[in-house]
């Protein structure tokens, strides 16, 4: 212990001494300079002073300019869009809806015609002179054909040789019957090069009207963008990829898609109107499309009588269905009219020619088997076990989530539709 404190006594009184030499404010630890001095020579001195003449006579240094910064681009009015013939309706609203308040245009309005020059312009075609234009996003080809057009799927081979007029009888490519092949198209819709046209095909200038000359036209068909198919023709499928109805893997197609395109004016683009900021904004339109779906329909299905006897014998129920489930499952909404009594109240007569068409209630498991969403009891064969078995019918047909209309346990219930929800869509 004593040997520390005389260290730290020491050690105290050196500091003291440091301090009283010359009244340092220095800490103990920091040292002050010592003056520095350098001898300088003539010579080194007329060259110091030369040196410093010329700096004196240099030029002073411009200011550099501040950068101004780009204003963003401000249309100041309500825009004009051409939506050439070439765009569905539905597509070309949706597409009005997303532009507004996007890269400066705060509101646009569709104009008939490219004179006077559109501000925009919307188009799967080509782009006219003094446009600038950007890709908004491709959309599926599909075959769209007359509903009497008696086929619902054809080969991509097939398809080309309908469309180069090689085949000119739509039973050459599976029809039951002769149906001449009507050939239609979209003026200046841009197809790939391995879509063929044939020589006789009638253009038409707008969606819209090519809809309704497919409609009216037997035998009709035409390729079409995605968004303009709809319920009133048939959506025909090309190697089982139907893109309207949203079955198969449109990525997998034979033909290559459309392509969207969205064209601005030159003179606003010199303005400082960027397209690309329209492009990213309008893409979500191209999934806007009037809901399309497949809907059967298939007439009498009686399972009484010789069909319950072949049922029966082969202790199997699904036998009327197996040879056209396929066909049946290919659409989204199937749709019949029932015209029999399926119930276990009342045994099947056993006269062959009897028109007293009843069946066990194991029969259901075909019409589930087959597919049959809805059926319709609006008919003389209904009630042939009776009012009780007429209602046990329903209650099994409700009980395996088949919908009924036309018959009820009174009038009221009798009258009400049958509702369905088809792909997202009340029916």
């Amino acid at each position: 212990m004593r040997k520390n404190s005389d260290r730290e006594t020491k050690q105290s009184s050196q500091a003291r001494r440091r301090e009283n030499a010359g009244g340092s404010q220095f800490p103990p630890q920091i040292s002050r300079a010592e003056p520095f001095s350098m001898p300088l020579t003539r010579r080194a001195l007329l060259v110091t002073a030369a040196a410093a003449t010329l700096a004196s006579c240099a030029p002073a240094m411009a200011p550099q300019p501040t950068a101004t910064p780009t204003q963003p681009f401000a249309l100041g009015r309500t825009g004009t869009l051409y939506l050439d013939g070439t765009v569905p309706p539905a597509l070309g609203n949706a597409v009005v809806q997303r532009i507004r308040n996007v890269a400066g245009i705060p509101d646009v309005t569709a104009v008939p015609s490219l004179n006077p020059s559109p501000d925009l312009i919307l188009t799967f075609g080509e782009l006219p002179p003094g446009y600038t234009g950007a890709s908004i996003g491709t959309s599926p080809v599909t075959a769209i054909t007359h509903l009497r057009v008696p086929i619902d799927s054809i080969t991509a081979d097939q398809a080309r040789a309908l469309l180069s007029g090689t085949v000119r009888d739509w039973r050459a490519v599976g029809a039951p019957y002769n149906l001449p092949v009507h050939l239609l198209a979209l003026q200046g819709l841009v197809l790939s090069p391995d879509m063929p046209q044939a020589g006789n095909v009638q253009t038409v200038d707008t969606a819209d009207a090519l809809l309704r000359a497919v409609r009216t036209q037997a035998g009709s068909v035409a390729l079409v963008p995605v968004e303009l198919a709809d319920w009133s023709v048939r959506n025909l499928g090309i190697d089982d990829i139907y893109p309207a109805q949203g079955r198969g893997d449109v990525t997998q197609a034979s033909f290559a898609p459309l392509t969207l395109r969205i064209g601005a004016a030159n003179k606003l683009v010199a303005r400082g109107l960027d397209v690309s900021f329209l492009t990213a904004s309008l893409g979500p339109a191209l999934a806007t499309t009037i809901p399309t779906f497949d809907m059967l329909v298939a007439g009498d299905i009686i399972l009484g009588r010789g069909v319950n006897n072949k049922m029966v014998a082969y202790n199997d129920y699904l036998y009327p269905f197996r040879k056209m489930r396929q066909e049946l499952m290919s659409a989204d909404w199937r749709v019949a009219n029932l015209e029999c009594s399926i119930t276990d109240l009342v045994p099947p007569p056993a006269d062959n020619f009897t028109f007293t068409f009843i069946t066990s209630r194991r029969a259901v498991d075909g019409l589930v088997y087959a597919g049959i969403q809805t059926l319709s009891l609006a008919n003389n064969h209904s009630v042939n076990g009776g009012v009780e078995a007429f209602t046990d019918m329903m209650h099994t047909l409700h009980e395996h989530n088949i919908t009924t209309c036309g018959g009820g346990n009174n009038l009221a219930e009798a009258r009400q539709p049958a509702i369905q929800t088809v792909k997202g869509t009340r029916v």
